[in-house]
């Protein structure tokens, strides 16, 4: 009789493994072979869902594609990287798509161009070319002649700009620049230096001389030199003028006569480090554009059949600027 139950099996025991049988269905259902934790997709993508035995881990997206999650925030401008040759004088820029919602960290960012994909004449045989690299580096918030300006990373605000010059400001009077920098309502000062030439040209919508406080308490003859002054302007102060070969001394630009406290008035409101002094908390005293230079000695965009690709930190595409093929 015991042995006729034996054969007949365990009720409880069998209800136990099918219960077994019906939960390990149930898990390969819900999470993949691979295993509880991550799923594999057709698309090659990978979601990690939060653990409970991770509770500071947040879910994370991995693609296996090569673009950027700020593809399409970001574009390439060609400027005139297919017709400069001169490194000093090439750019191109970084655009901000004015509909982005945050900000976005490029410094670290990287470009290349597409030598890569010709093949150019090396002794009579024909090579392919190797890619430049160049990465995106930091810059000075508010740049200060002869400053510290200490370095910080460049966030293109949205609608934000960057031009990336190729070399480097080459000349060095009245001061050096060798930093790059983001651009204010002052920098148009620099820009009129004669011994500089950007390009493209920096900003140049300087605060009106007539507008700054205390012009409406300055004599006659000072109040009309003021008015006559172009926006952006360093007014030069000559040791000696010579009018019909006689020697003349305290004149500023061609003007004579002016009183010292005309000219100290002049001296502390008409030059860039004047106009930042009384214009750095103005709401609108930073534009939003930044100007960048590589100090690279060469060219770096070809005239003609050039492909330029701007990777994130990752060394995914985030922008890809084709021309001349």
């Amino acid at each position: 009789m015991a042995k006729d139950e034996e054969k007949k099996g365990n009720p409880m025991s069998d209800l136990k493994w099918f219960i077994i049988i019906i939960l390990a269905v149930w898990l390969i259902g819900k999470f993949g072979v691979g295993g509880i934790g991550g799923q594999t997709t057709k698309t090659g993508k990978i979601t990690v869902s939060k653990s409970s035995s991770a509770p500071n881990e947040q879910a994370v997206s991995i693609d296996d594609n090569n673009e950027s999650r700020w593809k399409g925030m970001v574009k390439i401008g060609r400027g005139n990287g297919s017709s400069e040759y001169q490194p000093n004088q090439e750019y191109i820029t970084l655009q901000a798509n004015s509909g982005n919602k945050d900000s976005i960290n490029i410094t670290g960012w990287s470009l290349t161009n597409g030598k890569d994909r010709k093949f150019f004449p090396v002794n009579d045989r024909q090579v392919k070319g190797i890619s430049n690299k160049v990465m995106l580096p930091k810059a000075t918030l508010l740049f200060i002649p002869n400053g510290a300006n200490p370095q910080e990373d460049i966030v293109l605000a949205p609608g934000g700009k960057a031009v990336i010059t190729t070399g480097k400001v080459a000349n060095g009077i009245p001061f050096e620049i060798k930093t790059n920098f983001k651009e204010n309502i002052c920098t148009g000062y620099i820009e009129n230096f004669k011994y500089y030439n950007f390009t493209p040209s920096l900003n140049t919508n300087c605060p009106n001389p007539e507008s700054e406080e205390g012009v409406a308490s300055l004599d006659d003859t000072c109040y009309k030199f003021v008015r006559q002054m172009g926006s952006c302007h360093t007014p030069e102060f000559k040791d000696v003028v010579y009018k019909n070969k006689v020697p003349l001394t305290g004149y500023v630009d061609d003007a004579g006569n002016l009183t010292y406290a005309c000219k100290d008035f002049i001296k502390s409101h008409y030059n860039y480090n004047s106009c930042v002094a009384n214009h750095l908390s103005d709401e609108n005293f930073f534009t939003k554009e930044w100007r960048v230079f590589l100090n690279q000695p060469f060219e770096l965009w070809a005239k003609d059949r050039e492909v330029i690709t701007l990777y994130d930190r990752e060394g995914k595409i985030v922008d890809e600027l084709t021309y001349g093929y």
